[in-house]
């Protein structure tokens, strides 16, 4: 499958990123830090193999670091800064103790042979190493990204609150769809469905202060309403976008009264991308690595192919329609013949990919065999 990309300078682990800071500080600049940074927070511990990752990489660090631990600054009612219910915890022995009554913030010891990776409250104007943690957000399946933005047009109609609604039913962090330019307008034009006249925006009129503006609160520059438009202020307080592929209208704005129903567009911004590790080649949803001579002399047998294969988190190639097939011979040498992931079991005529994956598309070339 393809692999999510962390951020530059980040590390995925467990549908997470981390960001492990090479400087100290104190816990509240710490904190604030990770929030400018892609909007995460420090880091919470949900889990012992979480807790079990954070050390494996912060022993080779040789690095302590605060974790979004915080108590009520009474010693008391611990709680993760991101929400995150406590669970898990991992304290020294008679930690947390709020020594002095000033320790207000928990850490991480991984650089004390007493401690070896145990939780303890320090003071939080302490100055130590941070983690940032960041949940991957990735555009849903069905979803299309473009230039840096996750797009979706419905195919049924619902009202304007009710689109509002489904989208952030879809995803907390999604909204109706916000349009800047006319190259944004053009290709989300091209996403729509034709199954309603129009599709909602999230742009809405106030007319307390009689004003437009975008439902996930970006900055309005820019509108390409149709002729006449918008008009009856009165009681039009959305905005659709026209969907007449081939007429004048089509891609234009319109306004409208909310209690109408229409297809509606929803927009995401993702915090990381999906794609494949360098050398890999993405199609569909798998990404694809082919051995080429600069990796190894002209072949392998099967066994140390699927071998190498699995060393890198794969295995022999599994063919399930003529387009796969097709963007794997174009991956091979024209020259060459390529192991694929089909093999025999001890029926004769009976195969079975290596990957387990279901046997939906063959392509057999019958050979004259002359044994």
């Amino acid at each position: 499958m393809k692999t999510v990309r962390c951020p530059a300078g980040w590390t995925y682990w467990d549908n997470h990123c981390y960001y492990y800071s090479d400087k100290q500080t104190t816990w509240d600049l710490a904190h604030s830090a990770c929030n400018e940074n892609f909007g995460s927070e420090l880091v919470s511990v949900i889990s012992k193999d979480e807790d079990d990752y954070l050390q494996q990489v912060l022993t080779a660090q040789s690095k302590n670091i605060w974790l979004g631990l915080h108590d009520d600054n009474n010693g008391h009612n611990w709680h993760w800064v991101d929400g995150t219910p406590v669970g898990f915890t991992n304290w020294y022995p008679g930690e947390p103790n709020n020594q002095g009554g000033i320790e207000h913030c928990g850490e991480k010891r991984t650089v004390d042979y007493i401690y070896a990776g145990k939780w303890n409250d320090m003071p939080c104007s302490s100055e130590n190493y941070y983690v940032c943690k960041i949940t991957v957000t990735t555009c849903p399946q069905t979803w299309t990204l473009h230039e840096g933005k996750c797009y979706f047009a419905s195919n049924y109609e619902i009202t304007w609150h009710e689109a509002r609604d489904k989208c952030q039913e879809f995803n907390t962090k999604a909204d109706l769809i916000s349009i800047h330019s006319e190259e944004d307008n053009n290709f989300f034009t091209t996403q729509l469905t034709q199954s309603s006249p129009a599709t909602w925006l999230g742009l809405t009129y106030n007319s307390t202060y009689q004003k437009w503006s975008w439902s996930d609160s970006q900055v309005n520059n820019y509108t390409n309403w149709n002729g006449g438009e918008p008009n009856n202020l009165y009681n039009e307080w959305c905005t659709e976008c026209i969907d007449y592929p081939g007429d004048m209208t089509d891609g234009k704005w319109n306004n409208l009264d909310c209690t109408q129903s229409r297809a509606f567009g929803c927009e995401l911004f993702p915090t990381h991308v999906v794609g494949c590790d360098d050398g890999w080649m993405g199609f569909d949803k798998y990404c694809y690595w082919y051995n080429d001579p600069d990796y190894v002399y002209l072949s392998a047998t099967y066994s140390d192919a699927r071998s190498d294969c699995q060393s890198k988190g794969g295995d022999l190639v599994s063919i399930h329609s003529a387009e796969e097939n097709d963007f794997v011979v174009a991956l091979t040498s024209p020259y060459d013949s390529t192991w694929i992931g089909m093999t025999s079991s001890s029926h004769e005529g009976s195969f079975q990919w290596t990957d387990d994956t279901s046997i939906t598309y063959t392509n057999w070339e019958f050979l004259y065999n002359s044994v």
